[in-house]
């Protein structure tokens, strides 16, 4: 079975990151978050989502240097 998968427009991230478009357009512009782009449109997935929150999660290390 092949499981269904979910696309998000930039503002759809926006609001699950709990920031604005115009910074969801950075991270692209940067490399940061990678879209997926059908025609004009640019679309986003779970895993890329998920992808991002992973790198921009801070280590145990970086919490413990500022406390």
């Amino acid at each position: 079975m092949v499981s269904e998968v979910k696309y998000y427009t930039y503002f759809e991230v926006a609001k699950i990151l709990r920031c604005s478009e115009k910074t969801i357009y950075n991270r692209v512009r940067s490399g940061e978050l990678q879209p997926f782009y059908n025609g004009r449109k640019v679309l986003f997935t779970e895993d890329c989502i998920r992808e991002f929150l992973e790198q921009t999660k801070p280590s145990s290390r970086d919490l413990q240097q500022n406390p």
